[in-house]
């Protein structure tokens, strides 16, 4: 069972990872067009990391497999999204496709590790933590969240 649960989830990880490995064309656009871009990818990042509180979320007391599954799904879906608002905004991907790589090489070992749901879920938590990093290098410039550090200038 708890393969079925991940698997789907995961695979798509590897499918956000290639999906930023394409480079974007650099086309004159005006600057509301790159604000807009930034915009984007700032709010990205935030349902990036709420997913990523979602699973940060379940515990030992309140985890289910269906639990689990949602909030990995969640995570893959604004990962996707976030990545393709990233190539939109000219942002440098590579730390994000590094560290989503990373987490679905070591996600997927989890489906076959046999471990608890809490254990796994644990697991996946650490995991986490570069993909977080990887946003927060994405979107410094993104004031009023989580994902990073407001700073001045562009």
């Amino acid at each position: 069972m708890r393969r079925s649960i991940l698997a789907v989830p995961l695979a798509s990880v590897l499918v956000v990872a290639a999906v930023g490995c394409g480079s974007s064309s650099s086309s004159s656009s005006t600057t509301s067009t790159q604000s807009a871009a930034n915009t984007k990818l700032c709010a990205g990042a935030t349902s990036l990391q709420s997913a990523i509180n979602n699973l940060s979320g379940l515990s030992a007391s309140n985890i289910s497999s269906t639990k689990l599954a949602s909030a990995t799904a969640g995570i893959v879906s604004a990962a996707s999204s976030l990545a393709t608002d990233a190539i939109n905004a000219k942002a440098n991907t590579t730390a994000l496709q590094n560290s989503l790589t990373t987490f679905e090489t070591k996600a997927g070992s989890l489906i076959t590790s046999g471990q608890s749901l809490s254990t796994a879920a644990q697991s996946l938590k650490t995991d986490l933590s570069p993909v977080e990093q990887a946003v927060k290098g994405l979107a410094p410039n993104c004031s009023g969240t989580s994902t990073g550090t407001t700073t001045s200038g562009s």
